[in-house]
């Protein structure tokens, strides 16, 4: 890494989003203290009750009254809602920084996902088909079976814990029109190998988001993705997790956790610049389709079979 480079990264910025939820954010403070981090924006999205707030402030002081970290915290009065919360947030550190890693109060933050962030970002600085950087893999650890982990690239954009650059983040649309979404998808490579029951289904996604923009940010991202043929570095085995489900005061994870994400665990090891062996690639395409995605036949045919 070139001097300067190195001086950007090592600058990056974590952008803690929270709301209503002092226990997470009280977790995921107290590991990003393990991490040496110079830099830390924590913005609260609005709709709390004052005593509310002075348990999150309660948090905040204990958690960073003692620490070196250079942080910045705004608790928003009006209630902005998730999308529109953590789009104006990432707009708003990008403005200053370069690049930023952003983690929602309910993901699990291991021991290596700092430094491993920042080695993705570099990575991902030197090639410009690289859009993300994300912590989160359907797979962990296993001692015995994965004693390395490793890079990959994804079609897939993976929202629980991720950096970017604001070359990238300025290419993405809050936003998109509702007329013509398919014409738009046309000279993308990755949109025409997908399937057809694929483009059906992110069709439909993207055109939810052109009524209803403020209830999701991420498909936009992925609108992103297809449109200007990005990838997303994800790790082969996660080094975050996903603590939020069946949590009320969530917005997008109420549900019960699936099965196939299996504990808690963000365990993994630090990927450094190595990527995932050619001969493995393929699986981890057949495992972005069937289960992250969600847009396999092979699932929705599953899922129908259930019902009998």
């Amino acid at each position: 890494m070139e001097n300067k480079n190195l001086s950007l990264l090592l600058n990056t910025p974590i952008l803690l989003i929270g709301f209503n939820r002092p226990n997470l954010l009280q977790k995921r403070l107290k590991e990003i203290n393990q991490f040496g981090l110079r830099n830390l924006f924590i913005s609260i999205d609005g709709g709390s009750t004052e005593q509310q707030i002075d348990g999150i402030k309660l948090v905040l002081d204990d958690c960073l009254f003692e620490s070196s970290i250079n942080y910045r915290v705004i608790i928003h009065n009006e209630n902005l809602g998730l999308a529109r919360h953590i789009t104006n947030a990432i707009s708003e550190v990008l403005n200053e920084f370069s690049h930023v890693i952003v983690v929602e109060d309910d993901i699990v933050l291991g021991a290596n996902f700092f430094d491993s962030i920042l080695c993705g970002l570099e990575i991902a600085d030197s090639d410009s088909q690289i859009a993300t950087v994300g912590g989160f893999s359907p797979f962990f650890h296993f001692s015995l079976f994965s004693r390395k982990n490793y890079w990959r690239k994804s079609e897939y954009f993976s929202a629980w814990g991720w950096g970017i650059s604001r070359a990238n983040w300025n290419s993405y649309l809050f936003e998109l029109e509702s007329g013509g979404l398919e014409d738009k998808l046309s000279d993308s490579k990755t949109w025409s190998n997908l399937s057809s029951h694929q483009k059906l289904f992110w069709l439909s996604k993207f055109r939810k988001v052109t009524i209803k923009p403020i209830r999701t940010w991420d498909y936009q991202m992925q609108f992103m993705s297809f449109l200007y043929d990005k990838k997303h570095l994800l790790p082969a085995f996660r080094f975050c997790d996903n603590e939020g489900f069946n949590d009320s005061r969530g917005v997008n994870n109420v549900s019960k956790r699936p099965r196939w994400l299996f504990d808690v665990n963000a365990k993994g090891l630090s990927p450094g610049a190595k990527y995932i062996p050619y001969f493995i690639q393929p699986i981890f395409r057949y495992v972005d389709k069937w289960i992250w995605a969600r847009d396999s036949t092979v699932k929705d045919l599953f899922l129908f079979l259930r019902r009998f």
